[in-house]
């Protein structure tokens, strides 16, 4: 990276269109947080979903369920009947 003066960028003809792009978004960023917010939602009138969004938290017990435990029940009993054979 080299630092320059403006009389440097001016005596070897190079433009300055990072500092005005630079300039434009802070104007573009200060007119947007004065702004309210607006919606994009296209379903407003009639939603799609009658329910709450979903979350992550509480409920359930993960990848753990009846019929997980169902299937894994004979590969784990195929184990033990294996570690009684070697002991």
């Amino acid at each position: 990276m080299i630092v320059m003066s403006d009389e440097q960028f001016e005596a070897n003809g190079i433009e300055r269109t990072n500092r005005d792009r630079r300039n434009a978004e802070s104007n573009a960023q200060t007119e947007r947080s004065n702004s309210a917010v607006s919606t994009n939602r296209v379903d407003q009138n009639s939603p799609a979903f009658n329910g709450n969004q979903p979350s992550y938290s509480g409920g359930g017990s993960g990848a753990i369920n009846p019929l997980t435990i169902f299937l894994l029940l004979p590969l784990f009993i195929a184990w033990l009947r294996q570690f009684k054979i070697e002991s």
